[in-house]
């Protein structure tokens, strides 16, 4: 069977992007293991592709709250 070679760019596109995905979930999860509940404040420093990422998941984490940089200047 001879597939187009649209159909292997599309799959190959969903297999990045759903690894994009896993792998910020795992960086997150890596910052909540690390955070107990003696911590106040946490910098998280990551680049901009990431920071969307982060973003959504603090958003959606009833443990943190989000305070971005261009905030507090």
């Amino acid at each position: 069977m001879i597939r187009s070679v649209s159909f292997i760019l599309t799959t190959y596109s969903s297999d990045l992007v759903s690894l994009w995905y896993k792998r910020n979930l795992i960086m997150y999860a890596n910052i909540q293991n690390q955070v107990n509940n003696k911590d106040k404040n946490i910098v998280i420093i990551v680049g901009a592709g990431h920071a969307a990422m982060f973003e959504e998941f603090i958003k959606l984490d009833n443990m943190f709250n989000l305070i971005k940089v261009d905030e507090l200047f």
